[in-house]
């Protein structure tokens, strides 16, 4: 063994015969870890769902756009003393309060992060588009029958030859007929088995109703799980007063008893 060692130190090449057996087999091939993306797989940056790290992030950005002076010292700020690999070895409780403060402090000032805290508190409170679209058609059928009923109101004042109780009487029935149309009709429309809808209400439809589109499979389906509940209502019904005749036939023959 000894002159092995002295062989192999010098450099000196061994014979077949001379090859060890853990050496004589084939070539362990390690698997390669492919190093970890820094961008995501899907190729879009994700946005953090923390909103004080997406205020921060975002006043990071705009001091990244505003100069190329502020942007490389940012950029040489990320290579210091400890931008390293953390050591396995060390205790768990040891590297979470050592990534407390071993990262350098960004350049952002409390004024920015307060801007861009509210600028993020605004687009929240914004409502969504779709329902301040609806909202303004509301408001905007409310107008138009508010000002039909002053038209209606200015007309009826305008007439000499109609009492006090017509007036009223007729004012009612505009307001009772206005505040009907707030109800929108629904148009319900059967979808076929071999595709497309046939309209069950016929005439023509009204304009801005709602249109509810439905199943003949699944109205039949409801329909039959409406009677099952009756059904078995009724049933525990009668086991229900039948019980309570065993118990007081129970009742009865303890007292003759």
């Amino acid at each position: 063994k000894k002159d092995d060692e002295k062989d192999n130190k010098k450099g000196k090449k061994l014979k077949k015969d001379e090859v060890p057996d853990e050496e004589k087999g084939p070539l362990e091939i390690a698997p390669m870890e492919l190093p970890k993306p820094l961008v995501p797989a899907s190729g879009k940056p994700v946005k953090p769902s923390d909103p004080q790290e997406l205020a921060e992030t975002l006043a990071l950005g705009s001091i990244l756009v505003d100069s190329k002076k502020s942007r490389m010292d940012i950029i040489d700020a990320a290579y210091n003393r400890w931008a390293f690999e953390e050591d396995p070895m060390l205790p768990d409780w040891f590297t979470e309060e050592e990534n407390r403060f071993n990262k350098p402090m960004l350049p952002v000032s409390k004024e920015l992060m307060a801007q861009y805290r509210a600028k993020l508190r605004e687009i929240n409170a914004r409502p969504i588009r779709k329902v301040a679209q609806a909202k303004a058609r509301k408001q905007r059928r409310l107008t138009k029958r508010l000002d039909k009923l002053r038209s209606t109101a200015m007309s009826l004042v305008d007439a000499p030859d109609m009492s006090e109780l017509a007036k009223a009487k007729q004012m009612r029935k505009a307001v009772r007929k206005l505040s009907k149309q707030e109800d929108r009709k629904v148009t319900v429309v059967a979808i076929k088995k071999g595709g497309g809808g046939t309209r069950m209400n016929k005439g023509k439809v009204p304009k801005g109703a709602k249109v509810k589109v439905v199943d003949r499979r699944l109205k039949s389906d409801l329909r039959g799980l409406k009677k099952a509940a009756e059904r078995n209502k009724r049933k525990a019904k009668v086991v229900a007063k039948k019980q309570q005749l065993k118990k007081q036939g129970k009742a009865q023959r303890r007292g003759i008893r």
